[in-house]
């Protein structure tokens, strides 16, 4: 993932995007470009497949789907003028008119407008997948969109969402049962921390407390399930500079909550380090994935890559899988952060 996350061009594309959709931040977990549609996904596994305008002034139209069992598409639109609420919103697909609705259909979601009429909805995709171009009217104005690459990016959030081969996949269907949601919820507001940790973000001094910003500025952290009764919380650790966010990690188990070091290879040998940076979490193999970016190109860092395991006494064990660096910050990627010369595992001599 992380090669695509930190080449130039989808850098870009994921802060437009990230722009665009509002305070997603950094607790956006996967990402992809696919010609001209991109995926965002947050660590619960929601995801927004959005289409690009040649248009600047166009309203962003995305197809968002939970990750909740048994949740359908619906339509998603920002950055227009919710007035007149009444009038016609109409999408039609290489001239055909697919969608006829009133303005009054649509939802507000945080700035964000919904249109869930599950038939029409689920219409306007089969119509997309063989489409060129879809043309939206909204508000007595006309706008277009691309439709290359929105199978692919069907195929993504399939994937993203442990829906391909099953019977709820948007195109990768197949006989398979569809799957449970994923066991990682999103902290988005304080009190859904343990109350024990809160101090640790809402006093001046706590570890990521004011001093450092607004913890919840860019999105928030996640809770994800390890094992039956422990879980992990990762959390940001303030507000992010120009390009680096930290995150820091606890184990829970019932009422005990408790910071996870993370392990890592010093000058001096093994050692531990208390945060990670511009993560990304994948709860099927809970793994952990971080890049510090030591400017902001990412031709130069640190990468590593840790599993969250039980540690058998009732705690979260990060172990250290994978580390590698690039000191020199000379505009050569060197193939990626995942190709960089590794610390660790040290290579038999």
């Amino acid at each position: 993932m992380f090669s695509r996350l930190y080449n130039h061009k989808a850098r870009f594309a994921l802060a437009s995007i990230v722009a665009i959709l509002g305070g997603i931040g950094s607790a956006s977990a996967a990402f992809k470009e696919i010609r001209d549609s991109w995926v965002l996904c947050d660590y619960a596994s929601n995801c927004t497949l959005t289409l690009k305008s040649n248009n600047q002034s166009a309203p962003t139209f995305s197809l968002y789907r939970s990750s909740d069992a048994g949740a359908l598409p619906h339509l998603r639109f920002s950055g227009f003028d919710p007035k007149p609420v009444s009038g016609k919103l109409s999408i039609s697909v290489d001239g055909k008119p697919v969608v006829s609705a009133d303005l009054s259909a649509l939802k507000m979601h945080n700035d964000q407008f919904d249109y869930a009429n599950a038939s029409d909805v689920a219409k306007l995709i089969d119509a997309m997948k063989s489409g060129q171009k879809l043309t939206l009217q909204l508000n007595n104005k006309t706008y277009e969109y691309s439709l290359s690459g929105f199978v692919g990016g069907l195929i993504y959030v399939d994937e993203q969402q442990a829906r391909n081969g099953t019977v709820a996949a948007l195109q990768a269907k197949g006989k398979k049962p569809a799957p449970s949601a994923p066991d990682v919820s999103l902290i988005t507001k304080i009190d859904q921390l343990p109350a024990q940790i809160r101090p640790d973000f809402s006093d001046e001094n706590g570890v990521c407390g004011t001093n450092s910003g607004n913890s919840f500025a860019t999105g928030g952290g996640f809770n994800a399930k390890i094992a039956d009764g422990l879980n992990l919380i990762a959390m940001p650790c303030g507000s992010p500079g120009a390009y680096n966010q930290s995150y820091v990690f606890y184990s829970q188990s019932d009422d005990k909550v408790v910071p996870i070091p993370l392990p890592t290879i010093s000058d001096d040998g093994p050692s531990t380090v208390d945060e990670a940076w511009n993560i990304d979490w994948t709860q099927s193999t809970k793994m952990l994935t971080a890049f510090f970016k030591a400017r902001g190109l990412g031709d130069c860092g640190s990468y590593d890559v840790w599993k969250a395991t039980d540690d058998g006494e009732g705690k979260v064990r990060f172990v250290l899988i994978e580390e590698r660096s690039k000191g020199d910050c000379d505009g050569n990627y060197a193939g990626g952060p995942e190709k960089w010369p590794a610390s660790w595992p040290v290579s038999a001599k």
